[in-house]
């Protein structure tokens, strides 16, 4: 790779000027420091924070679309020194990518989607009106899957993937949309808030971050030609399912719920119904709460501001 995409270099764009930001920030606390002696205030330090918090998102969700790291390293250096963005600045030549985790990663997140997808589909089916005991996991689990949907449409077009590319990774939604009625037709009414509840708690809030990082850069997160709509894929889902109030299965009182639950906890944790690009199968049952966040470089810190004198912020 010799030279960024437009997507790439907007990223990159704003990586360095990010950059440029925060490196003013700190040699204005300093200078401010030399001169009064007065340590920066809580609400600058809560700025900076947030500014270099943005930046490490953006650089997680860089490498996550395919944006070699020797290049985010280049631009983060250029404007640590105070260089601003131009296009005409030559970037260190490139590593190859890894395109099997690049692409890889990204089809474990879209196959989660459509899980997601189908679960929100099917809750709305069988409980319109959630009962008060749900609606608090039920509105997580709607935040939790727009973040996820905002941050794989992010990924996908900074990919710049189009619809061909995306149906031969991960299938067109008519498949899906097959596979997710089949299971949302076997899904019993009673497991269906456990469900609800571990998709709700799956911790997403570093791929919000990312996606508020990519919107900001200019990568369209709203939509993708390489994902389907969460609209189309729920239409489609929805026209599969019979036509009746409650097409799911529900378990009664006594022996049948006994016997539901027994067949629960031994069943096959997957329901082997769609091959994907990466061999797995989708609709597993077993989401687990806080499990995954993309981390390209789970030891490099946010940068902290570097002071001129010694003594800590705030004291």
């Amino acid at each position: 790779m010799n030279k960024p995409t437009p997507a790439q270099r907007k990223v990159l764009k704003a990586l360095q000027n990010r950059a440029v930001e925060l490196t003013a920030m700190t040699n204005e606390a300093n200078q401010r420091t030399a001169e009064t002696g007065e340590r920066p205030p809580w609400s600058w330090a809560k700025d900076y924070l947030d500014h270099a918090n943005l930046r490490e998102a953006l650089e997680k969700a860089a490498c996550a679309g395919g944006v070699p790291k020797t290049w985010i390293d280049h631009v983060r250096e250029r404007g640590e020194r105070g260089i601003t963005w131009r296009a005409n600045l030559p970037l260190r030549p490139a590593e190859p990518l890894d395109l099997d985790r690049i692409l890889g990663d990204l089809v474990a997140d879209v196959q989660r989607l459509q899980e997601w997808t189908a679960l929100d589909t099917a809750q709305r089916m069988v409980r319109p009106a959630p009962e008060p005991t749900v609606p608090d996991f039920v509105e997580r689990n709607r935040h939790a899957l727009r973040a996820l949907r905002a941050r794989t449409n992010g990924v996908a077009n900074l990919l710049e993937l189009d619809s061909e590319l995306g149906e031969q990774l991960w299938g067109t939604p008519a498949d899906f949309a097959a596979a997710a009625a089949k299971w949302a037709t076997g899904l019993s009414v009673d497991r269906l808030p456990n469900l609800l509840h571990n998709a709700a708690y799956t911790g997403t809030r570093d791929y919000a971050q990312q996606a508020v990082a990519l919107g900001a850069a200019g990568i369209v997160i709203d939509t993708a030609d390489a994902v389907a709509s969460a609209e189309r894929l729920a239409v489609a889902i929805e026209s599969l399912l019979p036509r009746e109030e409650r097409p799911f299965n529900e378990a009664t009182d006594g022996v049948e719920i006994a016997s539901a639950v027994a067949a629960a906890e031994h069943e096959s944790p997957a329901v082997a119904i769609v091959e994907t690009w990466t061999g797995s199968s989708l609709f597993s049952d077993n989401l687990e709460p806080d499990t995954w966040s993309y981390d390209a470089d789970p030891d490099r810190k946010v940068p902290q501001p570097q002071f001129s004198e010694a003594e800590e912020l705030g004291r």
